[in-house]
């Protein structure tokens, strides 16, 4: 896995339901909810 420097958005899935953007949250790969700033 590489860890290259690619914008939020190209690394983390848009929020989904649960996933807030009002708390900053995203989601990744996985589905996983996490912190826009862990992108």
């Amino acid at each position: 896995m590489s860890r290259k420097r690619a914008p939020c958005a190209a690394r983390c899935n848009p929020p989904g339901c649960y996933c807030s953007p009002f708390y900053g949250l995203r989601r990744d790969s996985n589905g996983k909810c996490i912190s826009k700033h862990q992108c």
